[in-house]
């Protein structure tokens, strides 16, 4: 059984035995350094010798040693190559360069509410004002206040529910006698917050206002309640408002013909992060409508994302990508977009016959594309270099080579263009966001 922010996500039944053997643990990679590491953050990792949970829980802050403890690593050194087991004081080892950082990202959260005064009072005599500051939430007296202007005018951050109406009742006194107090209402609205008032986009919380930042919001594209879901939404890069409805490995499933692309639902997937670099698709593939698109892809020298963003019929990916085949451009000498232009090795393909550049690029003799950029070298409006996600990873001589394609997210090169790419094919992870 796998959970994901205490909440059941996978649970599959394993049949087998298991085999003994004596070897190094690995945590966040496989193979050696031949292969990615984990591309995230860790706070605390255990090894425990029981099943911990068997049903949704409420996830907690920080692990302890316990009887049932193997091992549990907190990350709490601060510095170093190595950290150590706090059950038995097992040392690891870290690889693939990684860093240390006191600011691992949080999921959204409501930030502080300060009330503020309009309009000073006056006194007749210019005796100096006081102001007492008196709250309430939902009826009930709050008393746990912060000072921002004045005492007790701001309730901090982590106080703050979803779904509540609070009160900040403004009393003056002139050092003798109160005068007329004032007060206002604040409803915190959870759009997206939880799971039970979703919001249809990420971009709806973006536009009403009530974003928190980057981070894992409640969607219900439907609005229906028929089926909500967790999304990640970038609220800060390129106008905000982005949700992220894949991800994709250096080594994806993901290819043209996988049925991921013809599905009518994420079939339990895992909610998709940008934190992780695996094939994860949300159930908003399948139910966000959208104008806009940014494909974003692993660069070849540095392993950071580079994006391009276009515009198109709004609808949803899904439709998007089984839409009929883009128009061909053949004969065109297009410019491959530097957002995606730099995820190739070197400035190869500078200008090029690109017939197509979106979705739905179809399959050829040569080759075929789901989102994208694909071309034609020869001007025979046949597909037979690729840059993006979908590819088909099938063997095609007709076309003059026929690499072994690691899998269907990244490039692939086919026809004797020049410049030729070095090496003619790799694979790159990769990100769809919409919005």
């Amino acid at each position: 059984m796998s959970f994901l922010n205490g909440e059941l996500d996978i649970d599959v039944t394993v049949a087998g035995s298991l085999v003994s053997r004596i070897e190094d643990m690995r945590i966040g990679s496989w193979g050696g350094d031949v292969l990615p590491h984990f591309d995230g953050f860790f706070e605390d990792f255990r090894v425990s010798s029981v099943a911990r949970y068997t049903e949704d829980f409420t996830p907690t802050s920080g692990f302890e040693v316990d009887a049932n403890t193997v091992a549990l690593w907190t990350f709490n050194e601060g510095t170093g190559s190595s950290t150590t087991d706090a059950a038995s004081a097992h040392t690891a080892s870290f690889g693939g360069s990684p860093a240390w950082s006191t600011d691992c990202p949080d999921g959204p959260a409501f930030h502080t509410l300060t009330c503020s005064i309009d309009e000073e009072s006056t006194d007749a005599d210019g005796d100096e004002i006081r102001y007492t500051f008196d709250w309430d939430v939902d009826g009930s007296e709050y008393t746990d206040t912060e000072t921002t202007t004045y005492d007790g005018d701001t309730i901090p951050t982590g106080s703050i529910g979803s779904d509540e109406t609070w009160t900040c009742s403004v009393t003056p006194n002139d050092g003798e006698v109160d005068g007329p107090a004032a007060s206002v209402e604040y409803e915190v609205s959870c759009y997206g917050a939880e799971r039970d008032c979703p919001a249809a986009s990420c971009k709806a919380i973006l536009d009403a206002g009530l974003s928190v930042g980057d981070g894992t919001y409640w969607l219900d594209p439907n609005e229906d309640g028929s089926g909500e879901f967790e999304a990640y939404c970038d609220m800060s890069t390129d106008g905000g408002g982005w949700s992220l409805v894949m991800t994709s490995s250096d080594f994806s499933e993901y290819e043209y013909g996988h049925s991921v692309w013809t599905a009518s639902d994420a079939a339990g997937s895992s909610t998709p992060s940008p934190l992780v670099r695996t094939d994860t698709v949300s159930d908003g593939f399948y139910q966000i409508a959208a104008a806009n698109t940014r494909l974003c892809l692993e660069r070849y020298d540095t392993g950071e994302f580079t994006c391009h963003v276009w515009s198109h019929e709004r609808a949803t990916p899904v439709d998007l990508v089984n839409a009929p085949v883009l128009p061909s451009a053949e004969g065109a000498d297009l410019t491959i977009p530097d957002g995606i232009r730099d995820a190739l090795p070197s400035s190869v393909w500078s200008t090029r016959t690109w017939p197509r550049m979106g979705w739905s690029h179809g399959i050829s003799a040569c080759g075929g594309l789901r989102v994208g950029f694909s071309g034609d070298g020869d001007g025979s409006d046949s597909i037979d270099s690729m840059i993006g996600i979908g590819i088909s990873n099938a063997p095609f001589p007709i076309c003059g080579i026929s690499p072994i394609f690691p899998g269907a997210s990244g490039y692939i090169y086919y026809h004797s263009w020049t410049p030729a790419p070095s090496p003619h094919h790799a694979g790159l992870a990769g990100q769809i966001w919409i919005r």
